[in-house]
């Protein structure tokens, strides 16, 4: 059985860009996955690279002339915006969040604490873990 692409950077190759034998060991890191076979392994592969060429292409949409020269560079930004923008690109939300501002990012700190921060912990009285640790090793 072969396969063929219509896309015309497809017609007539049978290489892919990617490592097949990363990709084979990718697809088995699924348990439930016993083995691959190269046709699989191929069209996984080219859809892999069509979705990277697509998410360039969707994020470059968003891309302006930076004053590198003329280059265009994808930022974060962009690949963000694209996300966010295309319905079809949705899955990756949670993946992709949109960039946020550092003082947004210590206001949600300070609204939704991870870890006390060692200003909070000395405040309250409490030694850091390492500290008493070592205090009470010296002290036996």
């Amino acid at each position: 059985m072969s396969f063929s692409f219509s896309g015309p950077d497809y017609k007539g190759t049978e290489e892919s860009t990617f490592p097949q034998a990363r990709v084979r060991n990718i697809m088995k890191a699924d348990p439930n996955v016993k083995s691959v076979s190269s046709s699989a392994l191929f069209l996984v592969s080219r859809a892999t690279e069509m979705f990277l060429e697509h998410l360039t292409i969707a994020s470059l949409q968003n891309v302006a002339l930076r004053k590198e020269g003329g280059k265009k560079t994808i930022m974060y930004q962009d690949v963000a915006a694209a996300v966010r923008e295309r319905d079809e690109l949705e899955f990756l939300d949670d993946i992709v969040p949109d960039p946020i501002t550092v003082e947004q990012l210590e206001a949600t700190r300070a609204e939704y604490p991870l870890l006390p921060t060692s200003t909070a912990t000395e405040a309250a009285g409490a030694q850091p873990a390492a500290a008493s640790t070592a205090g009470a090793a010296a002290s036996t």
